[in-house]
């Protein structure tokens, strides 16, 4: 099988445990690219978090925001949205807080992320992996923002994550509720998934999801990794995940993601009329 593109998580996949980009891998990718096969970053951090990650491989291509909530085009500006509105955010927020007091949960809106302490250690570490810039607000003047949140982001312990999720998705059905890590829980517009952001990059790539490939190592990832022809999983991911992909590749520790892409071959599609019509 050639391939047309490649959609890929970062945390836990493209970044090792340090959250540093192997250089090998960076290089691999930059080759792939140049060569005219798009190579998409597909994350649920927030555009200031992916823009040095992309500057560091030397790509420009769009990028899948926020688990899907949100789509940047080739220029980095919003070409997709579904947000969440402020009043149903705050209200959200005051539910998780009410059942676990101990929880951090945060807000982001387009490349703004909202806190109640910027001073909490688990935000001040979330701002030394991602690069974001925690804002600290009330919620009062949250529910007031006139811009959509495109993710509810809070940092629990992993018993309080699991009780989250179990419950909120169930409360909350026309939400997405995900783990993103055994202590990080996200909730989004229902349909801002990784997997709906992939299909909506292919259509308008005129390309079919089942001719791309897509690297993931975690829950959040699952409907991706199924969307696309060749779902590849991460050996550090969880057993369920690693079960629900096409392929398992070596652990990011040890370049996985370069690995598998070193067996695989791709197709240029950049001069093809089907990606010049694209608005990318």
């Amino acid at each position: 099988m050639i391939w047309q593109a490649v959609f890929c998580d970062i945390d836990g996949t493209l970044l090792d445990s340090g959250h540093r980009l192997p250089p090998d891998t960076a290089a691999k990718i930059r080759a792939i690219s140049d060569a005219g096969t798009p190579f998409i970053l597909v994350s649920a951090r927030s555009p200031g978090g992916m823009f040095p990650i992309q500057d560091r491989i030397g790509i420009r291509w769009p990028l899948v925001c926020y688990g899907g909530a949100l789509v940047l085009g080739k220029d980095r500006k919003p070409v997709h949205s579904l947000g969440i509105e402020p009043e149903r955010v705050v209200a959200l927020k005051d539910r998780i807080l009410a059942d676990w007091p101990d929880a951090a949960p945060t807000v982001y809106s387009y490349d703004n992320w909202y806190v109640a302490s910027a001073a909490d250690p688990r935000v001040v570490l979330e701002a030394e992996i991602t690069g974001a810039v925690p804002t600290e607000v009330t919620s009062a003047r949250l529910g007031r923002m006139d811009a959509e949140a495109h993710k509810l982001f809070c940092i629990a312990s992993a018993e309080h994550i699991a009780e989250m999720h179990t419950r909120l998705a169930a409360e909350y059905p026309d939400l997405a509720v995900t783990r993103s890590s055994p202590i990080f829980l996200e909730v989004t517009n229902g349909l801002a998934t990784k997997a709906n952001a992939v299909r909506y990059l292919c259509q308008a790539m005129r390309l079919s999801p089942a001719d791309t490939v897509a690297f993931g190592d975690n829950y959040n990832d699952i409907d991706m990794l199924e969307c696309v022809g060749l779902g590849i999983a991460m050996a550090n991911a969880p057993e369920e995940v690693r079960a629900r992909a096409g392929r398992v590749t070596a652990a990011n520790d040890e370049e996985g993601v370069r690995r598998a892409l070193e067996e695989l071959e791709f197709q240029p599609v950049t001069n093809s009329v089907r990606f010049e019509r694209a608005f990318f």
